[in-house]
């Protein structure tokens, strides 16, 4: 279901964005992500779902958001959708050098070889050298690094972390 769902919004960004800019698109996308929600939230659990001791890391997580949405819905309108797609990909690779930088988890040989590989094959998807380096490239690139850093930097009880409001709302 997930999967037609990214490939049909895929699908409609390119589509929309024929006629409309990239913000309007990123804000439409988040308003109608809002509306579908707030009525399953609301009866549940009112207003209290969006108290937060932690607005800071809230608020970076916000604007890594719309960093990652914003250029990736560019990147789908200025570059073949499947090389946009396939280097969002990858995001885990930029979380484990996030882990490791931020969080101070050790790094093994065998996560490094993997993240090396998986690095390798970003570059093949890019083709530095043989393609022009474009702003569409440029975009996605960033928006997989920012989806990297939607990870949560600060630790909660897993009570706390299974909150509705965590999950569908902010991705």
């Amino acid at each position: 279901m997930s999967a037609v769902s990214l490939t049909l919004m895929a699908a409609i960004i390119r589509h929309l964005s024929k006629d409309l800019h990239t913000f309007e698109i990123v804000l439409f996308r988040t308003g109608l992500g809002f509306v579908f929600m707030a009525p399953w939230l609301a009866p549940s659990h009112g207003l209290s779902v969006l108290k937060t001791e932690n607005i800071g890391w809230y608020m970076l997580r916000a604007v890594m958001t719309a960093i990652a949405a914003t250029g990736y819905f560019y990147a789908i309108a200025e570059i073949p959708a499947t090389d946009a797609v396939a280097i969002m990909f990858s995001r885990p690779l930029y979380g484990t050098i996030f882990a490791m930088v931020f969080l101070g988890e050790l790094v093994g040989l065998r996560r490094w070889t993997a993240t090396a590989i998986g690095f390798a094959g970003v570059l093949v998807m890019v083709r530095p050298g043989f393609e022009t380096f474009n702003l569409g490239l440029a975009s996605v690139l960033l928006a997989s690094i920012a989806g990297a850093g939607l990870g949560r930097p600060d630790p909660l009880p897993v009570a706390d972390r299974n909150r509705p409001i965590r999950s569908p709302c902010i991705s």
